[in-house]
């Protein structure tokens, strides 16, 4: 699951590497329009794709494990996690796409800053979720599942808000 996971996360990866591309040079030229659009192309592009990618890790995970060999004992809890985390893959393509942003206006420390704090989140989420600590109930595959689409999440709203704070 986490080899579909990974692959996904360089696609998106690709697309706001070239956003950062395109902003920084139209930074450097001063074309403040142009950078605008290449704001709203790349958050609609990789926003499309991740609702793409979302959809089809939701309701073809199956498919795909079945093809991938996954041994049929495996396939039930794989699907589980695949489904939660590939539902919550479009916040990770919104979450890429700010942080080029963030790079191609020489912000870098924010987006390290909220990559610390989702990271924390996703190790405090699977602390209490894996298990069941805390009062919480022992989801295992599950709680790893929710604590990463739920960390994303989180570190999706930070960037939009930070983006919109910095660049107004």
């Amino acid at each position: 699951a986490n080899q579909i996971a990974n692959l996904l996360i360089i696609s998106f990866s690709v697309i706001s590497m070239a956003s950062t591309i395109l902003i920084s040079q139209y930074i450097g030229s001063g074309n403040r329009e142009k950078v605008e659009q290449t704001y709203t192309v790349s958050l609609v592009l990789n926003l499309i794709f991740g609702l793409l990618i979302s959809l089809i890790l939701l309701f073809f995970s199956k498919p795909i494990f079945t093809l991938m060999k996954v041994p049929d004992t495996l396939i039930p809890e794989t699907c589980l996690y695949t489904q939660i985390v590939g539902g919550g893959m479009v916040f990770q393509a919104i979450y890429l796409t700010y942080t080029a942003f963030f790079r191609s206006n020489a912000m870098m420390k924010l987006t390290m800053v909220v990559s610390v704090i989702i990271n924390l989140l996703n190790i405090g989420g699977n602390y209490l979720l894996i298990n069941g600590h805390g009062g919480f109930p022992a989801l295992g595959v599950a709680g790893a599942a929710i604590s990463s689409v739920v960390s994303r999440i989180i570190g999706c709203i930070l960037v939009i808000v930070f983006f919109r704070k910095q660049t107004g």
